[in-house]
């Protein structure tokens, strides 16, 4: 199977939605390939930009060539004590990219995609950079991850684990509780995509 790399340079985002309730914004950034390796990276911390955060930190992915299902996921959030808040996400089909990179005939291309926040509403900016490698062939028997790992060290890549079976939790008669009992509070997100603001 032939792979290739995805160079990416995560810029800046602007007109971020500040968080309620929270005081100065340390904003970073999580970016991984959804419907292909698992390959997950991370930005430094911006604890000065506030709702307009800068970074350019680069990144590389390694991917089959098979990217019609793959997706890059950006989910942007800010370091809070109780994890992470999630400010917005932008969503970008990776073959969306590579055919703007065939089309445009520059090496490195340059783009901004709106920032969608968690209830679907608009709010933001993200802007980075990217750039294809050429096509390679693998070793038999060596995937974009493991196998790869070595001879792409600057590539930060995630194997799969599977979760462990947690048997049911039974709750007492007084009280109530979540999970098995006939009260209980669910929270669910849905698919939120970035719209391409501009291309240099």
């Amino acid at each position: 199977m032939e792979y290739r790399n995805l160079s990416l340079t995560l810029v800046s985002a602007n007109d971020l939605k500040k968080p309620r309730f929270t005081g100065s914004m340390h904003v970073y950034a999580v970016v991984f390939i959804s419907g292909g390796k698992d390959q997950k990276q991370r930005t430094s911390t911006d604890k000065q930009g506030g709702s307009n955060p800068a970074w350019n930190v680069p990144m590389k992915f390694v991917m089959d060539d098979e990217v019609s299902g793959a997706t890059l996921v950006v989910k942007i959030k800010a370091e809070g004590m109780f994890g992470g808040k999630n400010l917005g996400e932008v969503h970008v089909p990776v073959k969306e990219l590579l055919e703007g990179f065939k089309g445009n005939g520059k090496a490195v291309q340059t783009v901004s995609y709106q920032v969608r926040r968690p209830s679907g509403k608009p709010k933001g900016v993200l802007s980075f950079k990217y750039e294809f490698g050429e096509k390679f062939t693998a070793p038999r028997g060596m995937g974009a991850g493991y196998g790869y790992q070595n001879q792409h060290p600057e590539c930060v890549y995630y194997p799969r684990r599977s979760r462990p079976v947690v048997p049911p939790r039974r709750c007492s008669s007084m009280g109530f509780g979540f999970g098995t009992s006939s009260m209980g509070f669910g929270f669910g997100t849905g698919l939120v995509r970035g719209a391409l603001v501009r291309r240099d």
